[in-house]
């Protein structure tokens, strides 16, 4: 299990982090990092994939991110990309499905989307459509259940 960044507080008083955690039993917890080179961030998509534990996405101190990072270990991180073509944005879910990585929706604080791209290796993202029957939203979740992508929420 992972825990990686996020937020602690209220709106008007926070701090976001850039700390990495891991567990084998969600009891006894180690630092990777506490000083991820990412930005501090909170609201971003996070998968398992080919390896290694991705990130990409979410909202910094009045910023928004459309950057991907990947990391084998938790502890070191390489940028994939500093800029995909997905808006900068929060909110959104990501799965790993079909050995790709799927991001879906997410806001980038006035525009909700519901897009969903796809990408193998971080780098090179694709849209499968920037139109997706679902209302835009943020905040949901997204799981793989019986060979299929579900969002909820």
């Amino acid at each position: 299990m992972w825990i990686i960044g996020g937020v602690v507080g209220n709106r008007y008083f926070h701090s976001k982090f850039r700390d990495v955690w891991y567990s084998t039993d969600g009891s006894n917890w180690t630092l990777s990092t506490g000083s991820a080179p990412w930005g501090a961030r909170e609201a971003f998509g996070a998968v398992a994939h080919d390896g290694k534990i991705w990130i990409f996405g979410g909202w910094g101190e009045s910023i928004g991110y459309n950057d991907v990072w990947s990391s084998p270990d938790g502890a070191n991180w390489i940028q994939a990309t500093a800029s995909a073509p997905w808006s900068k944005r929060d909110g959104l879910s990501a799965v790993e499905y079909d050995g790709k990585m799927w991001l879906f929706g997410g806001a980038d604080g006035g525009n909700y989307f519901n897009d969903v791209w796809w990408s193998a290796d971080g780098t090179s993202w694709t849209s499968a459509t920037t139109s997706a029957p679902w209302l835009p939203r943020k905040f949901h979740s997204a799981i793989v259940h019986e060979e299929k992508m579900w969002i909820i929420g």
